[in-house]
C-alpha cells in the first residue's frame, strides 16, 4: 500500500470543463487519467478512433 495526498483540479477540454479529485502524484508515478475525470467533462473515450467524444449526461 502507498500513501498520496488527493487534491481538486478543473478540467477543460473542447469547451467543457469540470471539477474532479485528483492523486498527488511523487517523482516517478505514472500518470493517469481516471474515469472519474472523464465523466467530470461528460465525455467518453472512444478505443477505435482512440480520441474523446461528448456524452449526454443523465438528467437529475
Amino acid at each position: 500500500m502507498i500513501e498520496r495526498q488527493l487534491g481538486y483540479a478543473l478540467l477543460a477540454w473542447n469547451g467543457r470543463t469540470g471539477p474532479v479529485v485528483v492523486v498527488l502524484g511523487e517523482p516517478g508515478d505514472t500518470s493517469v487519467l481516471g474515469l472519474t475525470a472523464l465523466e467530470s467533462l461528460t465525455v467518453t473515450g472512444d478505443p477505435v478512433r482512440q480520441t474523446l467524444v461528448p456524452t449526454i449526461a443523465p438528467a437529475v
